[in-house]
Formats: C-alpha cells, structure tokens, sequence
C-alpha cells in the first residue's frame, strides 16, 4: 500500500470513529452539568427556561418567583392512568433536589431518571427537555440551584407494582421512545 493511501485510510477510520463516537454519546444521552459557579446570564437563562418555555411552575406550584413557595411541588394529584402522581419539590432543599448533585438534575432532564434509576413520572415532558442543549440544560440547572429552599415534603407517587413508601416505575411508559430526527426532517425546509 502506498503512504499516501494508507495516510488516507487512517484519515477516513478517524473519521468514521469520531462520528461514530459522537453518535453513540447522542444516543447514551451524554452531557455535563457546568460546575463552578454559575454566571448572571446563566441563572437568566434558566429562569427563562423555567418559566417561559417550560412552565415548571404550572405543575411545580408558584404564581411567580416571589410566591413563597416558588417551585416548591404540590399534594395536587396527577392522575396517569393507574398512577397517582405528585409534582416534586424543585428547590434546593432536601425534600426537594437539595441532595441531588448538579449532574444529576441535568441527568434526569436529559434522561428522565432520578438518582435511584427510576423514569421520572409522565406528565413530567423530560422527552421534550432532552432535546435541548448542554447549555440550555446547564442554565436550568443553574436557575433550580439559586432559588431558595423551600421545605416541602411531596407524597410520593403511587402506582401498581411499587411497593408503600417507594415510587411507581414508568419504564413501560418509555420503552419506545426514539431520539429526535435529525435536522431537516422530512417536513422541514433545509436553510443553509
């Protein structure tokens, strides 16, 4: 084999591999919370997200940031079909996400799974917020992290098959669930 096409097959495995990788870290829904400390645009950003494209606070409780229990869940029950459902304390107090580290809220928006492996109940619209970005993730992070705590201890769901004290499992509520197409989809105009 000549060296320039061996240097051109070296080139072209590098290639499929770091495509390859980048794939899988799609699919394995890789991503990182930012650490140090947040910046002004950050917690902005998150606040947006949290208010205005999301709407945390429709399920999550709270007029406005300055209701005393902002995003502090509520004992108002979500009936999914054979399950009761109760949205969770997002403040950082320890009924809430106070003992969940920062990757893993950005974890289970992106994956839908709380620390204990567990999907995520299904009004909450994890499969939508997995399509946002790192960044869009980090700031939502950011906002959750710099409201002020609030105690609030939320019953917990129940469901068939969960034993008392312990949350249902809504895995067969997201065994089927594909990633997002790529851009253009079909019914997408490409713009360059």
């Amino acid at each position: 084999m000549s060296g320039t096409v061996s240097r051109s097959l070296v080139i072209v495995l590098a290639v499929v591999l770091v495509g390859v990788l980048g794939l899988a870290a799609l699919s394995t829904g890789a991503g990182t919370a930012p650490t140090g400390q947040p910046t002004r645009e950050m917690v902005l950003r998150g606040r947006y997200l949290v208010t205005a494209a999301a709407g945390c606070q429709h399920c999550h409780q709270g007029a406005d940031p300055n209701d005393l229990q902002w995003l502090a869940g509520s004992s108002r029950v979500f009936q999914v079909g054979a399950f009761k459902v109760y949205a969770s304390n997002l403040t950082p107090d320890p009924t809430g996400l106070g003992t969940w580290t920062a990757q893993q809220v950005f974890d289970s928006l992106r994956l839908g799974k709380a620390p204990d492996g567990k999907y995520l109940a299904p009004p909450m619209p994890w499969p939508g917020y997995r399509n946002l970005s790192d960044d869009d993730l980090g700031a939502i992070v950011a906002y959750l992290r710099s409201i002020k705590p609030v105690a609030n201890a939320v019953p917990v769901s129940e469901g068939p098959n969960a034993a008392p004290g312990q949350r249902g499992d809504w895995s067969a509520s997201y065994e089927k669930l594909q990633p997002f197409p790529e851009y253009p989809g079909t019914q997408e105009i490409p713009v360059d």
